[in-house]
């Protein structure tokens, strides 16, 4: 039900309120979801960006109202609130569906950058099947630190530089000085900016909204005319249902993927895929992965992408090399998204699709992965070593901190999956990195991870460790072989043996609270697109 099945005789008591507030029940009705939170630098403009969008919505002779989601910031708080934090942002769907269904919404502009709140509120879109646009909060400016240009990602990396001595810890309050004025996005990380960029490949945001500088005129006017065009597309009936077909949903895959891949961009696929009921499991990723990488990882500058076209030179390169790839589905403009898509600028940030070459994911299965497993490389392909076995990320940070792990081991970091809150290895791989340790080590885990590591890591592993999987039953100094050339992961042990152990497991006591307990009784495997499950 929407504004337009107001019945004026019935339904007069809910026009008089709305009208109480100075909405004009007659134009169509706009919600703004933004994701605001005064602890958080991603959103610290989102208030001011959904007033823009707001604007637009009023230009295009319509009614907006602004409401806001939890905003929880993982880069402050750690660990604990990584976990808190993709939990609490799978609840985003039910709230949208409630506030649609009770204040009679006829479309929703969704303001966001941080990866899991966008995340959500694309499940939002799609459970809720309105009209619906996405807004950036716009990407970060570099942090100036010593005459050199920073992400704010990479800070983390400085602490295990001081660690090892590699900087000296003078430079410290150098940091502290360089981020003070900075919101929105790390403009060096394109894991930290997947989300949004695949709301933009699928056609649900305005060219451009991804890499867009925050709050600069033309932030604010990308803002302006995500909010007419919310407008156009009440008038044109045009709700995600329609638009989301199995051709957009194959292309944001592939999009990723030669964007370099992220976990969070995989796992938003695989999620709107599952809603949508479109069959995507993690073996079909295997497919996907053969496609060519058209941007560097290591050198990703969001405002360098943005100005050699971004997502919409992608997309045309990806089009124009491979013939399975297609745009045909609509955009935000109710065009084709072949008619968005358009040549690279330079050629410098965008590479050419070359065909007989991959990008740096792999699909890797054994007896640690029944169901799959997603890898990212640097130059080692092949990797075996002795496991170190930590239940929590907090326990490897200490270990990586103390020089307690030796080179040619594999950190096995689990209980990190979705019942666990599905927490991304942010800490512990820029340790690793500032250490100079990525490259001399592998990690494996149930979790995501992020683009810090150059090394060998292995994450979404499914089945996760809480289910008393392969992954649960590995202990400190049993041999892990990874071979991604023949997909693989296994751990050196017979059926039998891990039979045995499985028989004698016992899960340790976690540090859930009763909250995330809730959550992970409620919610899928990464595998499934960690939804709410279906109740039989």
């Amino acid at each position: 039900m929407s504004s337009r099945d107001f019945n004026d005789i019935i339904d007069f008591p809910q026009k008089i309120a709305l009208q109480s507030l100075n909405i004009d029940v007659s134009k169509p009705f706009i919600a703004i979801f933004c994701a605001q939170s005064g602890l958080s630098f991603v959103h610290k403009n989102a208030q001011n960006t959904a007033e823009w969008v707001a604007k637009g919505v009023a230009k295009a002779g319509a009614e907006a109202a602004v409401f806001c989601v939890p905003s929880v910031t993982d880069f402050i708080f750690g660990v604990s609130a990584e976990r808190s934090k993709f939990a609490i942002n799978k609840f985003v769907p039910l709230y949208a569906e409630t506030m649609a269904q009770s204040n009679l919404f006829d479309g929703f502009v969704f303001v966001a950058s941080d990866n899991q709140s966008v995340s959500g509120m694309l499940e939002a879109a799609i459970t809720c099947n309105l009209p619906s646009l996405f807004m950036s909060c716009g990407v970060m400016p570099p942090l100036k630190i010593a005459g050199k240009n920073f992400g704010l990602n990479e800070i983390y990396s400085f602490v295990g530089a001081v660690k090892s001595g590699k900087v000296n810890p003078a430079v410290l309050p150098d940091l502290k000085s360089a981020i003070a004025d900075g919101l929105g996005n790390d403009y060096k990380s394109y894991a930290e900016n997947s989300a949004i960029c695949i709301c933009e490949a699928l056609g649900l945001a305005v060219s451009g909204v991804s890499t867009v500088r925050a709050d600069t005129p033309a932030h604010r006017e990308l803002a302006l005319k995500t909010g007419k065009q919310i407008v156009e597309m009440y008038k044109e009936k045009l709700t995600p249902r329609m638009t989301l077909s199995d051709e957009a949903l194959k292309t944001a895959l592939c999009f990723d993927v030669a964007m370099g891949g992220s976990c969070t961009g995989l796992t938003t696929v695989l999620s709107a895929a599952r809603l949508l009921n479109i069959r995507f499991d993690m073996k079909e990723l295997k497919k996907f992965f053969q496609l060519p990488r058209l941007v560097k990882n290591e050198n990703f500058d969001a405002y360098a992408f943005g100005g050699d076209g971004g997502v919409a030179a992608v997309l045309y390169e990806l089009a124009k090399g491979n013939k399975n790839i297609s745009l045909d589905y609509t955009a935000y403009d109710m065009k084709p998204m072949s008619r968005s898509a358009r040549p690279s600028v330079s050629g410098e940030t965008i590479l050419p699709y070359l065909k007989g070459t991959t990008g740096r994911c792999t699909y890797l299965s054994g007896n640690l992965a029944e169901d799959g497993a997603v890898a990212v490389s640097g130059s080692q392909t092949v990797f075996e070593g002795k496991a170190i076995v930590f239940n929590s990320e907090e326990e490897a940070v200490n270990a990586i901190a103390n020089r307690e792990i030796d080179e040619g081991c594999v950190l096995i970091i689990r209980y990190q999956g979705p019942s666990c809150g599905f927490n991304e290895l942010r800490t512990s791989l820029a340790l690793l990195r500032g250490m100079d340790m990525d490259e001399k080590v592998a990690v494996v885990t149930d979790g995501r991870f992020s683009d810090f590591s150059r090394g060998l890591v292995v994450g979404l592993v499914s089945p996760q460790a809480q289910t008393d999987s392969g992954l649960a039953l590995v202990r400190t100094g049993d041999t892990i072989e990874i071979n991604l050339p023949k997909n693989k992961l296994n751990v050196d042990l017979k059926a039998k043996e891990l039979n045995q152990r499985k028989r004698q497991q016992e899960t340790p006591e976690l540090p859930l609270s009763d909250n995330l307990k809730a959550y992970s009784s409620l919610f899928s495997s990464a595998e499934e697109g960690c939804l709410i499950k279906k109740i039989q």
